[in-house]
């Protein structure tokens, strides 16, 4: 059996499924309107078809993570017809929350790679800075960034999306911080 596709549900209005699908055999119609870059993925990239397993995973959870298993009755032009076949709960996150302060490279696609990997090892916040050596040949794609960390986030089977933040300055950044909070800081 082939992987099933996994997949974050990006608009608010489809996170709703804990509340709607209770049982094996639920139908959901994920639309092209909807969803676009997932049923993009599904119809175009992928060639998805009848009897496929799509995973939908919430990308605002509330409380426990649940994760919905589907096999796809029907693909349409617009629309594709998931039949819930069972929902699964998502232990794949820390028990701590995981920060990193990245200082920004120079190169984009030395920041995707990072980005790429501070998602798989389980970071849950990622905190852009420039420093005193930052030497930023390239604009910052907040779009590009976060598309890059969704997919890394449904390779990795992650329960939730990580967060990205600009912060400015490394400096000022650390003076807005708690004592506290400065202290847990670990510099490598």
């Amino acid at each position: 059996m082939a992987r099933p596709y996994r997949f974050f549900l990006r608009n608010p209005a489809s996170n709703f499924l804990k509340s709607k699908l209770k049982e094996k055999g639920d139908v959901f119609e994920l639309t092209e309107k909807e969803e676009p870059d997932i049923f993009f993925q599904l119809t175009r990239v992928l060639r998805g078809k009848s009897g496929d397993t799509i995973i939908l995973v919430p990308s605002q959870p509330e409380g426990e993570i649940f994760e919905y298993v589907f096999s796809v009755s029907d693909v349409q032009k617009r629309t594709i017809t998931l039949s819930l076949e069972k929902s699964v709960q998502n232990n794949n996150e820390l028990p701590f929350s995981l920060e990193l302060i990245l200082g920004l490279p120079n190169k984009p696609d030395k920041l995707d790679f990072i980005l790429q990997k501070a998602v798989e090892i389980g970071v849950k916040k990622i905190i852009l800075v420039t420093a005193d050596f930052t030497q930023l040949k390239h604009h910052l794609r907040p779009d590009r960034m976060q598309k890059i960390v969704i997919e890394a986030a449904e390779q990795s089977e992650r329960a939730i999306i990580p967060e990205i933040v600009e912060a400015g300055p490394l400096k000022s950044f650390l003076q807005k911080l708690s004592t506290e909070d400065q202290k847990k800081i670990l510099v490598a």
